[in-house]
C-alpha cells in the first residue's frame, strides 16, 4: 500500500503528509495464497492498490474502503461491505475521536480543494 501512496502523490500532493506522518509505520498484511489468487481474478476491474484490498476484505469478511464509483458498484456486487470517506468521518464522530463541526470542515475542505463530490456538504445530512 506504500507504493501505491508514493504513485499517487504526483496527482495528489497530500497524500506526502500521510507518507510523512506514516513514515514507516504503514501496517503491512500478509498476503496468503487465497487472497493473491482472489487479487488476480480481479484485477482486470480494480486498480493494483484497490484488486489487493479487495481480496483482503472478500476473504476475511472486511470491508473496503474506497470513493471510486466504479469500484464501489463492482465490490457491492461481489457482496463485500464498501464505506466511502464520508462514513469514516461518521464512524470517527460516533467514536468520539472528532467533532461534527471538524468533519464538517474537513469535508468542505476536500470538496473546494480536490474537488472531491458528495451529495451534501454537511455531515448531518448523511445520517
Amino acid at each position: 500500500m506504500r507504493e501505491e501512496l508514493e504513485h499517487g502523490v504526483e496527482d495528489h500532493p497530500y497524500l506526502q503528509l500521510a507518507l510523512e506522518t506514516l513514515d514507516d509505520e504503514i501496517p503491512v498484511a500478509p498476503i496468503s495464497e487465497t487472497v493473491a489468487n482472489r487479487e488476480s481474478v480481479v484485477s482486470a476491474r480494480l486498480d493494483p492498490g484497490e484488486a489487493q484490498a479487495f481480496a483482503l476484505a472478500d476473504t476475511y469478511d472486511g470491508r473496503l474502503l474506497t470513493d471510486d464509483g466504479d469500484a464501489r458498484s463492482f465490490v457491492k456486487e461481489q457482496g463485500v461491505t464498501v464505506v466511502g470517506s464520508v462514513g469514516v468521518l461518521l464512524a470517527a464522530i460516533d467514536a468520539g475521536k472528532i467533532e461534527e463541526p471538524t468533519a464538517d470542515e474537513w469535508l468542505s475542505t476536500w470538496i473546494d480543494e480536490i474537488g472531491y463530490y458528495v451529495p451534501y456538504r454537511n455531515i448531518s445530512d448523511y445520517r
